[in-house]
């Protein structure tokens, strides 16, 4: 939806590039302060309430966006979603840990990888089909369609059962005093932002310009290379994640890790000797790589988090996750 907001509000609505910017930023930049608020909130309130009100905002905010007419209305609509964004994704892994025993969390924590992963795959095709500049009335009908996925998510939510809370445990307190004693978890987000900075965030952003210039590798390759990313996680991660059970899950990380200093070498060794197709097929093999890594991290890392954190805490914890991930 990301790249879709910034042409629909420069192409139909008129507003500059540079204020299209910053509502995306405004979009995506809440998050990073919201995320530890949406923690607490989670603790206090619980995984399935805060849930239900952060589709609510996401229904609201993006439902609004047909009806901007002035850059102040799409920053007003861009902090309303942001706040829903800022509190899905800690309600979201919490609720899911309140739901599962330990030994199920990585399979259920990759199901949701595969889910997502499919999520943004099938929505950046719908979306592509739906909207176009030539008729600005497909942007309405992509907004409305994007705000009923939030409102199908809130009905599906219903029958999901709230998990209990403990009472004495919701009543120890400390908050993120608590949180910032626990080493171990301090250890853990370092890693992870370590990681998603090295490996996820060079992937998605540098890869591109970066094979482009140096392989000449066209846009159409580029694509064909994330297809390939997207279809490898679709495919492997459950199995990979069958795989771990019992297995160390810092040992996973680990493995992790290793690939991703794979991939950059060989991002870097295809970028160097070879270019066009040639490039392409090499970048394909390499993206494998980084994909599995991805399949690894990805379906021991939350379950982790979720074993380290106190139950009372457990909104606070998956909310640093999620701003270490930021």
């Amino acid at each position: 939806m990301i790249p879709f907001i910034v042409i629909y509000l420069h192409e139909v609505r008129h507003i500059g590039l540079g204020t299209s910017g910053a509502v995306v930023a405004v979009l995506l930049g809440i998050g990073v302060v919201g995320s530890p608020l949406a923690g607490r909130i989670v603790d206090r309130i619980g995984a399935h309430t805060t849930l239900m009100a952060s589709l609510a905002l996401l229904a609201a905010g993006y439902g609004g966006f047909p009806f901007i007419r002035h850059a102040w209305q799409a920053i007003g609509l861009a902090l309303v979603a942001g706040a829903g964004n800022a509190g899905f994704a800690p309600s979201h892994s919490s609720l899911l840990a309140a739901l599962t025993s330990g030994e199920q969390r990585t399979t259920a924590y990759a199901l949701t990888r595969v889910t997502d992963n499919l999520g943004f795959g099938v929505g950046g095709l719908v979306g592509g089909l739906i909207a176009t500049t030539q008729v600005p009335e497909s942007y309405d009908l992509l907004f409305a369609v994007d705000a009923g996925t939030f409102v199908a998510f809130m009905a599906l939510l219903l029958f999901v059962p709230q998990p209990a809370r403990d009472a004495l445990a919701a009543r120890m307190g400390g908050g993120y005093r608590r949180v910032a004693r626990d080493r171990a978890f301090l250890w853990l987000l370092a890693l992870t932002a370590v990681l998603v900075a090295g490996a996820y965030a060079q992937i998605a952003t540098m890869l591109p310009p970066y094979v482009k210039e140096h392989a000449t590798v066209s846009e159409s390759g580029i694509g064909a290379i994330f297809f390939v990313n997207t279809l490898v996680l679709v495919v492997a991660q459950l199995p990979l994640a069958k795989a771990l059970g019992g297995r160390s899950r810092l040992r996973a990380i680990a493995t992790a890790g290793a690939m991703f200093s794979l991939t950059c070498l060989g991002v870097l060794a295809a970028a160097t000797w070879l270019d066009g197709t040639r490039a392409v097929v090499a970048l394909c093999l390499v993206i494998v790589v980084f994909s599995l890594a991805e399949c690894l991290h990805g379906a021991v890392n939350n379950p982790l988090v979720a074993d380290l954190a106190p139950p009372d805490l457990i909104g606070r914890y998956m909310a640093l996750r999620t701003s270490a991930w930021q």
